[in-house]
């Protein structure tokens, strides 16, 4: 029991020493609350939460048919892109996107019907000149849609001209169907006087139908406003001209179409009028954008880019601070040869480890929370899961990261090794942690680096106890005790060998 107790005043002795000697660096921690607090304020109020359309200026003819197909899908395509004009001067768009003024020019082909007449897609050519292969990612997506968007009110301009003559076309129709009945009644009484008359009559009204026949044929087969080769208009529309030339020649016989004939010209007009009936309803917008898409995220609560980043701000502070105060905290000791004084009382290195472990643990988890709560409290973070699980977590966190720290300062042989062995450590966080870019962007197995860092699995965690209201768990806890056991054995292991080469490298 006594030995027990000696232990335990030895180990609170190294604690309090840490603590007071933190004690007298009040600033130190001030800018290690404050600091990261006001960052992430700023980035919170700074950020543009709005879809950043991109100014794009047109280079082509000003008559050209694409040009105008572009003029006519501004109000959709303005999401992607914001037009800033229209103009013949390539050089223009290169001033512009050397200057910054511009982020896309788009080139329209002064002929862009050429490949389409040929069976082949016409190439629209965007020049930007970015060199962030984010934003660049950006753009090409950007680009993407607004190509499809035009490719969508282009197939509604031409369904909506076909729809116009399909219109025309009925009205047309509608005087001439009594006379396809008069040639009818005509054929089946054998009356063919009256057979020639009607015959003529039908020929003559649908002659009159010529610019709406041609129209739709025109849509039919023009692959600038084909929606369906197989568009059954094609065949029907086309069955008129053949009605008529059959009705004309029957006429120049003399005798009048016969019942085969008759029922020929009467099964065409049938068809047609069907296809309209059918087609006459057809809303051009829908067919030409005939789905929509309903996200539905699983967290139905909103979340703002600076929510996103403040659970990683936390877990990468917690872990920074907890490894630089410890690592410093073990070379400045071996430096001052306050190590050495200490190997001549009854102490050993678990002693001390043990001591600055708690000390600088509890710091750390205390900054983390203070840090937690300002988010929470000042910017309106959300915290949606557990207190209790948050704090667990940077808890965690700090204790690995201050065991990591110890063995750092180990194997630095002074305080400038240290501070850069612990930089090192904060870019590996940064880049592989999940802080900036999730772990599947990267490329295995050089994304396994950060399963080296306790901001790794912390910063999911935290994300998940912030942002979806879930318990800490998974995979992510597995990891974050692993990388807990791994760092306190390494600290044991080194502390043990620097203390038994008396406190000293």
């Amino acid at each position: 029991m006594g030995s027990t107790g000696a232990w335990v005043r030895v180990v609170w002795a190294v604690a309090v020493k840490e603590l007071r000697e933190l004690s007298r660096q009040p600033l130190l921690v001030v800018l290690v609350v404050l600091g990261p607090f006001a960052v992430l304020a700023a980035f919170g109020g700074a950020y543009r939460n709005e879809e950043l359309a991109l100014r794009t200026l047109f280079v082509g003819p000003h008559d050209s048919v694409l040009m105008e197909a572009i003029v006519e899908a501004d109000d959709r395509i303005s999401r992607y892109v914001q037009p800033v004009g229209v103009t013949t001067d390539l050089e223009r768009g290169y001033d512009g996107l050397r200057s910054g003024t511009l982020d896309l020019v788009v080139v329209v082909p002064p002929d862009p019907l050429a490949g389409l007449e040929r069976g082949e897609p016409t190439e629209i050519a965007v020049l930007h000149d970015s060199i962030d292969p984010i934003e660049r990612v950006g753009i090409g997506f950007a680009t993407a849609i607004a190509v499809r968007e035009l490719n969508a009110s282009v197939v509604e301009t031409s369904l909506g001209v076909a729809l116009t003559a399909l219109g025309d076309l009925d009205a047309g129709l509608e005087p001439a169907l009594p006379a396809a009945e008069r040639l009818r009644i005509a054929v089946d009484d054998g009356d063919r006087a009256t057979a020639v008359m009607a015959a003529e009559e039908l020929a003559d009204r649908l002659r009159t139908l010529s610019d709406p026949i041609d129209e739709l044929q025109r849509f039919s087969t023009d692959p600038t406003a084909r929606v369906d080769a197989t568009d059954p208009a094609d065949t029907d529309v086309g069955s008129l001209r053949d009605a008529v030339a059959l009705l004309d020649a029957s006429v120049e016989r003399g005798d009048g179409p016969n019942e085969a004939e008759a029922a020929t010209v009467s099964a065409s007009l049938d068809a047609v009028v069907g296809t309209i009936e059918r087609l006459g309803s057809l809303e051009p917008a829908l067919v030409a954008r005939p789905f929509v898409a309903d996200v539905e995220p699983l967290v139905r609560q909103s979340v703002r880019p600076e929510y996103h980043v403040a659970p990683g701000v936390t877990a990468l502070l917690a872990q920074h601070l907890a490894m630089s105060l410890a690592a410093l905290s073990l070379v400045r000791d071996r430096r001052r040869g306050v190590l050495a004084d200490l190997r001549l009382g009854p102490v050993t290195a678990a002693d001390v480890l043990i001591g600055k472990f708690l000390a600088l643990t509890a710091t750390a988890t205390a900054t983390g929370l203070v840090l937690l709560s300002a988010e929470v409290f000042v910017l309106g973070i959300p915290q949606r899961g557990s207190w209790w699980h948050a704090a667990a977590t940077i808890g965690v966190i700090a204790a690995t990261a201050v065991a990591g720290g110890l063995t750092l300062a180990v194997v630095g042989r002074n305080e400038l090794q240290v501070t850069q062995l612990v930089m090192l450590v904060l870019l590996i966080s940064l880049f592989f942690s999940g802080f900036l870019l999730g772990a599947d962007r990267l490329r295995e197995p050089l994304s396994w680096l950060g399963l080296a860092v306790p901001s790794t699995p912390g910063t999911s965690m935290l994300r998940d106890i912030q942002l979806r209201g879930r318990s800490a768990g998974g995979v992510d806890m597995i990891v974050l005790g692993t990388q807990f056991v791994v760092a306190v054995a390494s600290a044991l292991f080194a502390g043990s060998r620097l203390w038994r080469r008396g406190g000293v490298s």
